[in-house]
Formats: structure tokens, C-alpha cells, sequence
């Protein structure tokens, strides 16, 4: 019976070895990734930036309107702006920045303007920027919050008539992609000559650092390449939408890692069938610890690699932040009036068949640029499930 138990330990004790190792390997690199390079790698998001853990969302909204007030209030008595003051338009900049806005709750609007004008400020030498209000509130008078802030910065009006707001759900998306729409034509009157005009809905706050990151994806757009020059870069997508690019490279590094400890172990690798159910294992284990991870792990490792953000092919959905090159504005603005929402379709369908109808290129960044603040949604007149929230909860959890 000893000398049977012997002959069988003898046999499977191998196998059971190289399984305990590539356990062990497995658990380490899990160890290292998550409590040692995770905490360590700076991160180019900026959701903790605006939220904090397990608090209320509106908690979050006041102290960041407390913290733009303050921003405002200096950059107004640093600049001795008066409100009799006209602020005018550069004649030439890098980025033309026009802000979307309509009146809404929750002073979105004077949060992104602050943080705007904040490190627009700040941009030394890469990029000149003019930021601007384009008001597409439809009424007969500027809005409070956009008349406010007109000594920082300029508005432009895209209505003079007061019309109540339609019930028709179909309506309203026609009316929000006239508005986008109008407000990207409105870039081609101004007298700025800009070679970018970036898009920011009101409720898109811009992550710290975010003009030179953005001066990062222009050099990629003019770097002399085969083929025509982005049209458009999408800045942000939500992260439960980040899919295919992401698992990819979820599946690409379970992949190499799996070879890898396949190669060091290959001493005792005496069967090939075994060989490859280890693969196979390892493969599964090493998917889930990157999903774990997030996208956004791999975004930042990218970063701190190349000093540069990302830029794939564009997934469809959303338009809070979009980067557009001045030289595609008359083809795109010409395609995006022509075509009419309807039967679903919004302003973001519109945009996303861009590429195939006019044969331009969309690109879209691998980490988001703009972190989404805005709670309520004048388009289905209620509340929004911000993505940030289960983010940074996440985070300490």
C-alpha cells in the first residue's frame, strides 16, 4: 500500500509542483501589480480628482462650485476684469475651446469654465488657446450663469427668440444636434484663425493636465503618416463602453505572460498536452487580473512609457469633449447639417457614420480626457448615472 502510494506520488508530484509554482507566480504578480505598481503609477484620470469616495454626489457638486468660485474670483482680480469690460478673440491660437452650454441646474457650466480658464493660463509655449461660451439656451436674453462669466471669457449666441422647451423626446435630440452643430459652424465666422476647434459640453470637466496631454495627441494628428489626418479625435468614452481595444490587450498580455512562465518552467514540462491546459489557465487568470486593473491601467502604464495618450479607433457613443481639425470643419459641418436626427438616431450616430460617408478619419484617445459631472439631463429631462462614481468607490473598496 506505501509502496503504491509512493509509485503514484512519484507520478503526479511534477505536475502538482509546476501547477503550485505557476499558482505562486500568479499570486505574486497579482501581489506586485495591485498593492505596488497600481498605487504607484500616476494616473492621468481625473475622476478622484472631482469626487471623492462614498459621498453624496451633490456634496461633490457644491464643494466643486466653491472651488471654481474661488478660481474665478482670482483669475477676475488677477486680471482686473471688470464686468464693464468686452473680452475679445485672439486672431490666431493653437485650440479654439468652445464650451456648450445651456441653463441648467447645478452650475456645471461655471465648474468647466473655471478649470478651463484655470490651466489654459498655465500652457506655456506648446499651444495658444481662446476659450469661449457658445450659448444655445433658447431665450431672448443670456442666461445668468453664461452672463456671469462673460467678463473671463466670450460668448457667442446662437438664439435671440424665447422658446419654451418641447415635451417630444425626438424633438429635443434634433434640437441638441442643431445646437452642437451650430456652435461647430460658428468656429468658421469668428474672427480666430485656429487649427483645432475642441467641442466641450458643460458638464465636461477637463482632467489636470489636460492641455499637454492634448498637445500630445495633436503632434500624433501632424505627425507625417500614410493616408489623410484625423478629421475628429474623440477625448472621452464611457468606461463600461471601453470594450473591444480593451480586452484585447487584456487578452495580448495574459498571452505574454503566460509564454513567459511557460518558459521559465520548461524544465518540467514534459507532456505537450499538459503544456497547453497550463497555458490555457494561466491565460484565464491573468484575463481577470486585468480586467481587475481596468482599462485605465493600461493607459496610464502607456503614458509613464511614452509620455504620450493613445489614440485608436473611435468607438460609437458620446460627445462631451471632440477635437476637430480646422482644415476637415467645411466637409464635416456641411455632412453633419444635411443630416437629420430621427428614429433614435442622435447627434454621436451622426458624427460616428462621419468616416464611412465621408471617407475621413476618427480616432478616439485610449483614457478619457474629460470626466462627466453633470447629473441632470435636460435631454431626458432627469437624473444620469455618472460613470466616476463606481470608479472611485473602486478605488478605496
Amino acid at each position: 500500500m506505501i509502496e503504491a502510494m509512493n509509485v503514484v506520488g512519484r507520478r503526479w508530484w511534477p505536475t502538482l509542483r509546476v501547477l503550485l509554482l505557476v499558482l505562486a507566480v500568479f499570486l505574486l504578480l497579482s501581489l506586485l501589480l495591485t498593492k505596488a505598481v497600481r498605487p504607484l503609477l500616476p494616473t492621468i484620470a481625473g475622476d478622484a480628482h472631482f469626487f471623492t469616495p462614498n459621498t453624496d454626489v451633490e456634496v461633490d457638486n457644491s464643494r466643486r462650485i466653491q472651488e471654481a468660485e474661488k478660481l474665478l474670483a482670482d483669475l477676475q482680480s488677477r486680471d482686473a476684469v471688470s464686468a464693464s469690460d468686452k473680452v475679445t478673440l485672439l486672431p490666431d491660437a493653437d485650440v479654439l475651446v468652445i464650451v456648450i452650454a445651456t441653463s441648467r441646474q447645478g452650475q456645471y457650466l461655471t465648474q468647466v469654465t473655471a478649470q478651463l480658464l484655470d490651466q489654459a493660463r498655465r500652457v506655456r509655449g506648446d499651444l495658444s488657446i481662446q476659450p469661449l461660451i457658445c450659448s444655445v439656451d433658447r431665450r431672448d436674453t443670456l442666461f445668468d450663469e453664461a452672463a456671469q462669466l462673460s467678463p473671463l471669457l466670450p460668448v457667442v449666441r446662437l438664439h435671440n427668440e424665447t422658446v419654451p422647451p418641447p415635451p417630444d423626446r425626438q424633438v429635443r435630440l434634433q434640437w441638441e444636434a442643431q445646437d452642437y452643430f451650430g456652435c461647430l459652424n460658428a468656429s468658421r465666422t469668428l474672427p480666430t484663425r485656429a487649427r483645432y476647434v475642441l467641442l466641450l459640453e458643460d458638464d465636461a470637466m477637463i482632467v489636470p493636465s489636460f492641455f499637454p496631454l492634448l498637445s500630445t495627441i495633436i503632434k500624433q494628428i501632424e505627425r507625417p503618416r500614410s493616408g489623410e489626418p484625423a478629421a475628429y479625435v474623440k477625448l472621452y468614452h464611457p468606461a463600461y463602453l471601453r470594450g473591444l481595444p480593451f480586452y484585447v490587450q487584456c487578452v495580448c498580455c495574459s498571452i505574454i505572460l503566460s509564454l513567459l512562465v511557460l518558459y521559465a518552467l520548461r524544465r518540467w514540462l514534459t507532456s505537450r498536452g499538459f503544456m497547453v491546459v497550463l497555458f490555457l489557465l494561466q491565460l484565464v487568470l491573468y484575463f481577470f487580473l486585468f480586467k481587475l486593473l481596468s482599462h485605465q491601467f493600461f493607459a496610464d502604464a502607456r503614458y509613464m512609457v511614452t509620455g504620450s495618450v493613445y489614440l485608436t479607433m473611435p468607438e460609437s457613443c458620446c460627445t462631451p469633449a471632440v477635437l476637430y481639425s480646422a482644415s476637415a470643419l467645411p466637409s464635416l459641418v456641411s455632412y453633419l447639417s444635411a443630416n437629420p436626427t430621427g428614429n433614435g438616431r442622435a447627434k454621436d450616430h451622426i458624427l460616428d457614420e462621419a468616416p464611412s460617408k465621408l471617407g475621413v478619419i476618427g480616432l478616439m484617445t485610449d483614457t478619457n480626457l474629460v470626466v462627466h459631472i453633470g447629473r441632470f439631463s435636460t435631454l431626458r429631462a432627469g437624473p444620469v448615472n455618472l460613470d466616476s462614481i463606481p470608479v472611485v468607490n473602486r478605488k478605496v473598496g
